[in-house]
């Protein structure tokens, strides 16, 4: 028996707001999205086309890393994008996915200077 599994999706103009706000922002969208091979022309031509869930990622990655800003400034704290490399170099001693998410809580707490992030067992 052959089981088929379908690709989680988005369509394109879904992820508008966030490359207009990238392009007015100073990032080369149309490049971008180029070099991850999504048609640009696409965005206004045809906005419906889906885009495979991964390469939102890819694209949040690219801005990310066009600020220097792992947060792709949606955050008020800065973070060089490097700490995320240093964060995942933490995680990789958990032995447990809670201890993976508490270990992020205190690094990303430790590196914007406060208690913002924190870990409810319920």
């Amino acid at each position: 028996m052959s089981q088929s599994l379908t690709r989680a999706s988005f369509e394109l103009h879904q992820i508008e707001p966030i490359l207009s706000w990238a392009g007015t922002s100073g990032v080369d969208v149309d490049g971008l999205l180029d070099r991850l091979g999504i048609d640009p022309g696409k965005r206004t031509s045809q906005p419906g086309t889906q885009i495979d869930l991964v390469d939102y990622y890819r694209i949040q990655r690219e801005i990310a890393r066009s600020f220097d800003d792992l947060t792709a400034q949606l955050s008020e704290r800065k973070l060089l994008y490097q700490t995320g490399t240093f964060v995942v170099t933490q995680i990789q001693a958990a032995s447990t996915l809670q201890d993976a998410i508490r270990s992020l809580a205190s690094h990303f707490n430790m590196m914007h200077g406060g208690r913002y992030n924190y870990v409810r067992q319920t």
